[in-house]
C-alpha cells in the first residue's frame, strides 16, 4: 500500500496543472500562420481569386472545399457540415481592384493564424518573396501573480515519494526485533554485505514509483519533465539519499509498533515544515542558496528543491542532484559509525568482581578454569571468566530510599570446547545458560570477561569470531515465503559454499533430515517438527567449525528426536558444538562433556559417565509389590535391615524407589537377598540401576537459592523537592 502513496500525489498534482491559475501572470503566447488547414472556399466571381488560391494551397498546403457561390456556403453552415473545418475565405468581392475578403473560423483562437496564413499568401501572391510575421498575444493580469502548480506540486509530489522512507526503515526494525540480522550476522553473514545488499533491492524497489512518477509527469507534457533529463536522476537520486536516510532513523526504535507509530508522522513533519515554510514565507518561494545547498542534505527537502528548479526555470538542479548523492554516501557514513556504537562493549562494573571470582566450588570446574586462564591450551572456543549483571527496580517504601535488585545471570564462568567436541550447557530455568549462550553469540555484551572463538573476541571482532559459525535458535528464524530448497541456498552463500558444491550439500542435507518431500514448500507452509529439521541443517550446512544449537529437538517427536541425535552425532566431527537442552538423555546422547549451571556458576564439569559416577548417590532400586497397600511395610523392613544405608526416594505408581551408595553395596549379595525372599516378600519384580543424569541434574537444581535481597539489593537516596 505504501507504493501507492506516489501514486496519488502525482495524480494530485497533475490535477494542479491543469487547474486555471489564480492571477495569472503576464504570459507571451506566439501565434503562428497554419502550415497544414482543411478550409472552406468561396471564390470570386470573375476567378481573378485563382492565382492566390494557386499560391496558398502550394504554400501553405491547405485542404478546401469550394462553394460556387455565397448561398451554398451559408447553407452548408447553417446544417453544420463545416463545423469540423477551421476556417474559410469568401473571395465574392475579389478583383483585380479590390482586396476584400471575408474569413470566417469556427474556434476564435484560430483568427490570428488565419489572417497570417491569409496575408503571408496574399504578399508572395504580389511580391513572390516569403513574408515572416511575429505576432505575440499577451495576457494582462492584476500584477500579483499564483500558479497553483509550481507552489502546490513540488510539495505533494515529495510528501507521496518521502512517505516510502518509514517502510524502508521499518523493515530493518522488523529484522532486528525477530532476531533476524543477529542470526545473519552469527552465522557469518559480513555487515557490509548485509547493508549493500538491503539498499540495493531497496533501490530497485524504489525506482518502479520513482520510473512511473516522472513517466505520467513527462507523459502530462509538464514542463521540465519531457524536456530535462536531470529531472529523471533527480527521483533516482532521491532514492540513494533517502533509503539510507531511513536506515539511520530506525536506530532509534527497537519495535516494529513503536517504529509504525512514530516514523510516519514524524517524517511527514520533517519534510513538510522546511518545504511549506520556504514556499509561502520565503520571497518568490525561493530561499538564499547557501540555505537551500544545506537543506538539501535532507532527502525530503531535495526533492522538493529540484522540483521547484524544474517547474519555475530556476536554480540549478544539477547542483541539487550532487548534495542528494553527498546526503546518501554520509548517511550510510553514519550507518557504519552507528554499528560500530551499537556493538561497542558496554557493561555495568561489578562491585565486588575479585571477591566472586575466587577459585571455589567443584575441582574440575577450578581445574578447567585454571587451564582456560593459563592460555595453554588448544580450545576453539572460550569462555574467559564472563559476569553479567541485570537491574530491577523494586517498589518504593516509606523509608526515602529505593532500592534496586541485582540479579547475577552469569557470575564469573570459565571453560572451553576443543575440535569436535560437543559441549552440553545444562541448567534450569533462570539458571544463566541462555543469558551466557546470548553473550557468546553476540547478542549481550558481558559486564566483565570475554569470550573468543578462534582466538578473536566475540564482543569487539564479531566479524572475524563468526566467519565460520552456524547457528540453530531456540525459536525457528526462517523466512516466510523461502522453500526448504532456497533456505540451504541462501545459507550456502552466506557461508562462502563454492558454487560447484552447493547443489550437492543441498541434496545430502534434504536426503539426510527425510524433507524430500517438503523439498518446494514454503516455510510458513512447514509443520513445527520440520521447521525444527530445517533450522538444524541451516546450521550445518556448509561445515562450519563452530555451532551453537540451543533447545535443537524441541517439538519433536521421540522418533524424529533420536533420528536427529543421530544426524548430529555423525555431523559434528571438525566442530565446536555448544548445546544446551532440558533433555538429559540429549545430554546424555550428543554431548562429550557437560556442564551444569545454578546460580549463574558452573557446578560442576565432565563426561556423563564421570559426572554419574561422582554425585551420583550409586545405584537405585526399584521394587514393584504384589500388593503396595499390604507388602510396603514388610519391603520396608527389610531393605532397612538388609541394606541399612539405603535411602528411601519416592514411591510412586505402585514402585518402591531407594538410593543405595555404590561402596556400601554388592550386587551380587543384593540380587541373592532379593531373589531368595522375593515371594515371601509379596514382590513381583525389581531391578538395579546406575544413577541417571537427571537424577544428578536435579541434585543440583534443588541447592539453586534466591538471590539474597540484602547482599544483591542497591540503596539509593531519594532526590527530595521543595514546593512552595
Amino acid at each position: 500500500m505504501g507504493f501507492m502513496f506516489p501514486a496519488v500525489t502525482i495524480f494530485l498534482a497533475l490535477i494542479f496543472n491543469f487547474l486555471i491559475n489564480i492571477n495569472p501572470s503576464l504570459s507571451d503566447n506566439m501565434v503562428v500562420p497554419f502550415a497544414k488547414m482543411p478550409l472552406t472556399i468561396n471564390p470570386s466571381v470573375n476567378g481573378t481569386e485563382t492565382p492566390l488560391l494557386n499560391v496558398m494551397q502550394s504554400t501553405l498546403e491547405f485542404q478546401y472545399e469550394m462553394f460556387p457561390n455565397i448561398s451554398d456556403m451559408n447553407a452548408a453552415i447553417l446544417n453544420d457540415s463545416l463545423m469540423y473545418q477551421l476556417g474559410g475565405y469568401d473571395f465574392a468581392n475579389f478583383n483585380n481592384q479590390s482586396l476584400f475578403t471575408n474569413i470566417y473560423f469556427n474556434y476564435s483562437s484560430t483568427i490570428p493564424s488565419l489572417t497570417q496564413s491569409y496575408y503571408i499568401s496574399l504578399y508572395k501572391y504580389l511580391t513572390g518573396h516569403d513574408l515572416f510575421i511575429e505576432e505575440r498575444q499577451s495576457t494582462l493580469d492584476s500584477g500579483v501573480t499564483f500558479k497553483l502548480f509550481e507552489y502546490i506540486g513540488p510539495i505533494l509530489i515529495q510528501y507521496g515519494y518521502v512517505f516510502l522512507v518509514p517502510y524502508f526503515a521499518i523493515l530493518v526494525v522488523i529484522d532486528r526485533e525477530k532476531g533476524i540480522k543477529n542470526h545473519l550476522f552469527l552465522n557469518s553473514l559480513q555487515r557490509k554485505v548485509y547493508w549493500s545488499g538491503y539498499l540495493l533491492a531497496d533501490l530497485l524497489c524504489f525506482l518502479i514509483p520513482a520510473i512511473l512518477g516522472w513517466m505520467a509527469l513527462a507523459i502530462a507534457r509538464i514542463d521540465g519533465f519531457y524536456n530535462n533529463a536531470g529531472s529523471f536522476f533527480l527521483f533516482v537520486c532521491f532514492g540513494f539519499s533517502a533509503i539510507p536516510f531511513g536506515y539511520l532513523l530506525q536506530f532509534a526504535f527497537d519495535k516494529e509498533e513503536t517504529a509504525n507509530k512514530w516514523l510516519y508522522p514524524l517524517t511527514s513533519l520533517f519534510s513538510l515544515i522546511p518545504s511549506v515554510i520556504i514556499t509561502f514565507a520565503a520571497p518568490g518561494g525561493q530561499a538564499p542558496s547557501g540555505v537551500q545547498l544545506a537543506l538539501s542534505l535532507l532527502p525530503s527537502y531535495s526533492l522538493y528543491n529540484g522540483l521547484s528548479q524544474i517547474v519555475r526555470h530556476q536554480g540549478n538542479v544539477g547542483l541539487t542532484i550532487m548534495m542528494q548523492c553527498i546526503s546518501g554516501v554520509l548517511c550510510l557514513f553514519l550507518i557504519y559509525i552507528a554499528e560500530l556504537i551499537i556493538n561497542r562493549p558496554t557493561g555495568h562494573a561489578i562491585k565486588d568482581i575479585e571477591q566472586r571470582s575466587q577459585k571455589t566450588g567443584d575441582a574440575d570446574v577450578v581445574a578447567e578454569r585454571n587451564l582456560i586462564t593459563s592460555g595453554d591450551h588448544n580450545r576453539i572456543i572460550t569462555v574467559d571468566g564472563i559476569f553479567k549483571q541485570f537491574f530491577e527496580e523494586m517498589p518504593d517504601d516509606k523509608s526515602g530510599v529505593h532500592k534496586r535488585r541485582i540479579k547475577y545471570a552469569v557470575d564469573g564462568v570459565w571453560f572451553g570446547v576443543e575440535n569436535g567436541e560437543c559441549f552440553g550447557l545444562l541448567g534450569h530455568n533462570g539458571a544463566g545458560k541462555t543469558t551466557l549462550l546470548n553473550i557468546m553469540t553476540g547478542v549481550l555484551n558481558p559486564d566483565a570477561g570475554s569470550g573468543s572463538i578462534d582466538g578473536h573476541n566475540v564482543n569487539t571482532a564479531k566479524e572475524l569470531a563468526f566467519q565460520s559459525v552456524g547457528s540453530c535458535p531456540q525459536f525457528d528464524i526462517l523466512f516466510d515465503n523461502l522453500t526448504i530448497s532456497e533456505h540451504l541456498k541462501f545459507f550456502s552463500w552466506i557461508k562462502c559454499l563454492p558454487k560447484a558444491d552447493i547443489q550437492s550439500q543441498i541434496d545430502y542435507f534434504i536426503q539426510k533430515f527425510e524433507i524430500e518431500e517438503h523439498r518446494h514448500k514454503k516455510s510458513k507452509e512447514l509443520s513445527g517438527g520440520t521447521k525444527r529439521k530445517l533450522s538444524v541443517a541451516c546450521s550445518l550446512i556448509g561445515s562450519p567449525r563452530v555451532v551453537f544449537m540451543d533447545e535443537a529437538s524441541s517439538g519433536l517427536d521421540p522418533a524424529s528426536r533420536r533420528h536427529l541425535w543421530g544426524l548430529i552425532n555423525e555431523l559434528k566431527t571438525g566442530k565446536a558444538i555448544i548445546l544446551t537442552t532440558h533433555s538429559m538423555d540429549e545430554a546424555d546422547f550428543l554431548c562429550d562433556r557437560i556442564a551444569i549451571m545454578s546460580d549463574g556458576k558452573l557446578k560442576c564439569l565432565g563426561t556423563p559417565m564421570h559426572l554419574k559416577h561422582k554425585y551420583g548417590s550409586g545405584y537405585s532400586l526399584d521394587i514393584q509389590p504384589v500388593d503396595l497397600s499390604s507388602n510396603k511395610t514388610e519391603i520396608q523392613n527389610f531393605v532397612r535391615t538388609k541394606f541399612p544405608d539405603a535411602v528411601l526416594v519416592e514411591k510412586l505408581g505402585g514402585v518402591i524407589t531407594y538410593d543405595i551408595p555404590t561402596e556400601k553395596l554388592s550386587l551380587a549379595r543384593l540380587f541373592r537377598e532379593f531373589e531368595s525372599n522375593k515371594q515371601a516378600l509379596g514382590v513381583l519384580d525389581f531391578s538395579v540401576s546406575q544413577t541417571s543424569l537427571e537424577k544428578v541434574f536435579l541434585k543440583f537444581a534443588l541447592e539453586q537459592t534466591a538471590s539474597d535481597e540484602h547482599d544483591n539489593t542497591e540503596v539509593i537516596k531519594k532526590k527530595k523537592y521543595l514546593f512552595c
